[in-house]
């Protein structure tokens, strides 16, 4: 009771109390609806002996040990040339109709097995498809980030990062979220369930799709140093106007330049003295790579005539590119 309580507060993919609630929520509506079909059912009638089994074997069962007949004695059934033969013969119809009724229900418990599953599993589906189309306002840092930012957040370990202003997934999410909840609804219908399962097949295959060459792609920009690093290659003169990080310590800045870039995890004197020495040598021009919060730190500091912002929020919002001319 306490953790369905705590299922419609907050993301099943959101803060770790909220998540294990959800998720024990789940597990205990799959366990009722499980052992609730289960009481559904008949309890099977005993089984009766084995087709082909000695008919001295059936008699004796169950005969105490002093009873029954030894080697020695040899059997009395078997032994006699008129005794019963083998039950060799084919079966009962009694047997067939138990065999009959013993399948059947069998078949009806599996395949009310299968409905209680279906239903969980859209109960699952429902909670995920309104994390990621809705908002969300219930973080501990106070972001209000939208859904599909969880989606992202599975590859990522820093979740203050923002999402792009320029980017809305939220009707496609939705969209995504109805189809998936209406199939697994569909599951739990025993007559159309063959078909429901090529359903949602093909469209895991488009969700898969979808993800890979659309999601993934348009967001790959904010959150990685490629396409900034780029428009320096793309923007300087040449190899003695240097790319320099500044405040920097995500690695991609070493990764796209093949770690020929000077990285200033914190500036100070050894950034404005290494400034000072590069204009010594003749360097009138250099770009600087760094978070957008910080381009101010970056003018005070770096004493240059000039500044240029090369890129902005929509080629990447994290990070942006800083020509400066001294």
């Amino acid at each position: 009771m306490i953790a369905g309580a705590q299922v419609f507060k907050g993301s099943i993919t959101g803060g770790k109390s909220t998540a294990i609630n959800a998720a024990g929520a789940v597990v205990a509506l799959l366990l009722a609806a499980l052992w609730f079909a289960r009481g559904l059912l008949p309890k099977p009638a005993e089984e009766a002996p084995l087709e082909g089994a000695p008919l001295e074997e059936a008699l004796l069962e169950g005969t105490p040990d002093h009873m029954a007949p030894s080697e020695q004695e040899g059997h009395p059934f078997r032994d006699r040339p008129d005794g019963p033969e083998r039950l060799d013969s084919p079966a009962s119809p009694e047997s067939e109709a138990l065999a009959l009724e013993s399948g059947k229900r069998r078949t009806e418990h599996e395949a009310l097995m299968l409905s209680a599953a279906a239903f969980a599993a859209a109960l699952v589906i429902g909670l995920v498809a309104r994390d990621l189309a809705f908002h969300d306002t219930s973080n501990r840092e106070g972001i209000d980030q939208p859904g599909a930012i969880r989606l992202l957040q599975l590859f990522t370990y820093n979740y203050r990062r923002p999402w792009p202003e320029d980017i809305d997934f939220t009707a496609i999410l939705t969209a995504f979220g109805v189809v998936a909840l209406l199939l697994a609804l569909l599951l739990a219908v025993r007559k159309i369930r063959q078909h429901a399962v090529v359903a949602f097949t093909a469209f895991a295959v488009v969700w898969a799709v979808w993800g890979l060459d659309v999601y993934m792609v348009k967001l790959a920009p904010h959150w990685g140093q490629r396409e900034v690093i780029q428009a320096y290659y793309d923007n300087r003169g040449s190899p003695q106007e240097p790319l320099v990080a500044y405040q920097m310590n995500w690695k991609g800045e070493n990764f796209y330049t093949s770690n020929k870039v000077p990285a200033f995890i914190s500036s100070g004197s050894a950034f404005t003295s290494w400034i000072k020495q590069q204009r010594d040598k003749g360097v009138h021009v250099m770009y600087f790579i760094l978070e957008h919060s910080r381009t101010g730190g970056l003018k005070s500091e770096a004493g240059a005539r000039v500044y240029r912002e090369v890129t902005d929020k929509h080629l990447c919002n994290k990070f942006v590119l800083v020509r400066a001319e001294f």
